[in-house]
């Protein structure tokens, strides 16, 4: 049995796009997932940008959500894509996303707790 499982944390490098209609929703966009590689004596940052195809209510979702810069959790499967352009045959490997969680940016704010009533009657 082959397994086609995907799970990526990257940013979005752009707003995500909407490509559906009123039946059904389809959010493309593209996610930065940072390798890094040695140049010389120094590690550098080396990104690699992914495809990626989301449908339904992950896509709503993410097209209500999500922004460029914003942190994405996702998990998905990989598609082929082919086309014919100028008489050359053409192929990549994108993304069909199950599974997208939008990151939010920064922790979230504590709540305060309501201070707390003493009785006066309380011997300390």
């Amino acid at each position: 049995m082959d397994i086609n499982i995907v799970h990526i944390s990257g940013r979005l490098g752009a707003d995500p796009e909407s490509k559906g209609n009123d039946q059904q929703a389809i959010a493309t966009f593209r996610i930065c997932v940072n390798g890094r590689k040695k140049q010389g004596d120094q590690w550098v940052d080396v990104p690699n940008w992914i495809n990626c195809t989301a449908f339904g209510w992950q896509a709503k979702n993410l097209l209500e959500k999500g922004g460029k810069g914003d942190e994405l959790a996702l998990t998905g499967r990989l598609r082929q894509e082919t086309w014919e352009s100028a008489g050359e045959k053409k192929n990549r490997v994108s993304v069909v996303a199950d599974n997208v969680k939008v990151i939010p940016r920064g922790p979230a704010k504590p709540q305060q707790a309501a201070p707390a009533q003493f009785s006066e009657d309380v011997p300390f």
